[in-house]
């Protein structure tokens, strides 16, 4: 640590951010007494990457502690910036998935700090032949994207906070309000441009990319860690907008039944331009007079120190 310099990012918005200046960063001062801090707050996606990237240098050690939308915007920062960095996730979010796929149970920051690093390969996103950034588990389109939207509104981001530790009883409220929700989303028919892919026109209102299942990012073959391209999915669906028959199905994703197929890379060409809105772990981005929308993984890999390891070689 003498020769590297400890970056950590870090927002008061974070669910669990209290626990930042109580446990987290006395423990990062511990390792490191000339911290170098950046505080996020409700700052936009790309003005935070720029942020981030521009404060980077050869040899730092970055960390993101925050749930998954600092996470990703953290790493893809790190990746942006072109610098020789490495990365630490430390959960302090409400749902923390790729905290858990990348460091287990382990929270310890001088653990997470001290574990193997390995390379990263994410989702490589490029909107009308740009590429626009680096998604570390999933980018959504179209109703998913809505329904993600909503789970972040200030309100709901609020109930989140009072049922923290009961997950099930949030998903209970979410279901039983299922319905009046989806309709305060607007026209869903009419929320996604048809596409062509693989020479074949597709008319659905959810469209996206994610790493592995719902939630298992990381399950690579034994001794590989470089997350193989047959765990990139490409996912295409349509939702109702009726409880009935939309939760059953998305709770179907969970298992592993996602509505697509595993890929290497993908081309969507849209018939008519389109405004549309993504998820990229909860951070709501906007792009415009969209004609094609591509993704791949990422050839340039990000350094992550991933605790999980050993388990993952298993």
């Amino acid at each position: 640590m003498k020769d590297q310099r400890l970056v950590v990012v870090h927002s008061p918005s974070s669910t669990a951010s209290k626990r930042y200046d109580r446990i987290v960063r006395p423990a990062l001062l511990r390792i490191d007494t000339n911290l170098r801090e950046i505080v996020l707050d409700n700052v936009p996606y790309f003005t935070a990457r720029t942020t981030i990237s521009d404060e980077l240098r050869d040899g730092d050690i970055v960390v993101a502690a925050g749930g998954d939308g600092l996470v990703n915007v953290v790493l893809d920062a790190a990746l942006a910036s072109d610098c020789a960095v490495s990365c630490a996730v430390i959960p302090l979010g409400n749902f923390n998935d790729f905290s858990r796929a990348v460091n287990g149970g382990v929270r310890d920051p001088s653990k997470i700090l001290d574990s193997r690093i390995v390379d990263f390969h994410p989702l490589d996103l490029s909107v009308n032949g740009r590429h626009e950034l680096y998604g570390m588990q999933y980018i959504t389109f179209g109703a998913s994207a809505k329904l993600t939207d909503w789970l972040n509104t200030p309100e709901t981001r609020q109930l989140r906070r009072r049922l923290r530790g009961n997950s099930v009883l949030f998903g209970t409220i979410c279901v039983l309000h299922y319905n009046k929700i989806f309709n305060s989303l607007g026209d869903m028919k009419s929320i996604m441009p048809s596409f062509d892919r693989n020479e074949k026109t597709y008319s659905e209102n959810n469209i996206g990319f994610m790493l592995g299942g719902i939630g298992a990012y990381f399950q690579p073959e034994p001794g590989n860690l470089h997350l193989l391209d047959r765990q990139f999915w490409f996912h295409h669906a349509t939702l109702t907008g009726k409880a009935a028959r939309d939760v059953p199905y998305l709770t179907s994703w969970f298992g592993r039944h996602v509505p697509g197929s595993m890929t290497t890379r993908e081309s969507l060409r849209f018939k008519q331009p389109a405004n549309l809105i993504a998820q990229v772990a909860g951070d709501k981005l906007l792009f415009e007079n969209v004609h094609e929308i591509a993704c791949h993984r990422s050839e340039k890999p990000l350094r992550l120190y991933v605790p999980n390891a050993k388990d993952l070689l298993r």
